[in-house]
């Protein structure tokens, strides 16, 4: 039996107005995103300044923000879903979700073992990074001590990359588009608390600006996680060191 062009033209009409929405929702998010965006760094530029509790935290930053895109929002994100999409379109959600444990086991223990180094090793690459920064012992100590903070901030981001790779794949696209508007949101309210509560030393800003943006990459992680359990998915760790399952190996 084939359709009647009137049954198509409803079809086309209706994946249109799914894909507009889809867009609208996107494109609000991202402006959403942005706004909240410009906000943090209007709210960074008035509490941390430019001097040396404000250097320390950009550099602090500028090291696990650098491996964000490579095992987060880069290239990871740009390897993986191609990847999922494809199986769960092939095979089904159970292959799909296969290959998600499977990358998230594998990512979960290298950039753990990245985030560890990176504390232990804190100050010898700040020395590394910061280019004069030892000659000023206490910048030098304090850049440390937010680089050990921030570190985790890794682990936390790359989980949350593979989680909207996942829910992009599967056409869910209203917490992956507001899940960076969270990362913003933890470091504004920890910057109105700040004024509220005028606390005035700039370490102790600077630290807490740290632990924000920390809280704000497990946010980012966190709130996609009800709608990936939602769209069925379950967490069962799976290692493959040896990369025998090809689409694992294809993505590394």
């Amino acid at each position: 039996m084939h359709n009647s062009p009137s049954s198509s033209s409803n079809a086309k009409s209706s994946s249109q107005q799914s894909l507009l929405g889809h867009s609208l929702l996107i494109s609000a998010a991202t402006l959403l995103s942005r706004v909240f965006g410009l906000l943090r760094d209007q709210l960074a530029a008035a509490l941390l300044g430019a001097g040396l509790y404000g250097d320390a935290f950009t550099m602090a930053f500028k090291l696990p923000n650098l491996l964000r895109d490579l095992f987060a929002e880069g290239a990871l994100s740009m390897a993986f879903q191609p990847t999922f999409s494809g199986l769960l379109k092939k095979e089904g959600r159970a292959s799909a979700y296969r290959l998600a444990n499977l990358v998230l086991s594998l990512l979960l223990v290298v950039v753990s073992l990245l985030t560890i180094l990176g504390i232990i090793f804190s100050p010898q690459l700040v020395m590394i990074w910061a280019k004069g920064y030892e000659a000023i012992p206490e910048k030098f100590s304090f850049t440390v001590t937010l680089t050990r903070i921030l570190m985790p901030f890794l682990l936390a981001i790359s989980a949350a990359s593979v989680l909207m790779a996942m829910l992009n794949a599967e056409e869910r696209f209203l917490w992956p588009a507001l899940s960076s508007v969270f990362f913003n949101v933890s470091a504004i309210l920890m910057g109105i608390l700040v004024i509220v509560f005028r606390i005035s030393d700039p370490r102790k800003i600077s630290i807490l600006w740290a632990l924000a943006t920390l809280l704000g990459g497990i946010l980012q992680c966190a709130v996609q996680i009800p709608s990936v359990y939602r769209a069925g998915y379950r967490f069962s760790p799976k290692l493959d060191f040896r990369l025998a399952d090809p689409h694992l190996r294809r993505i590394v």
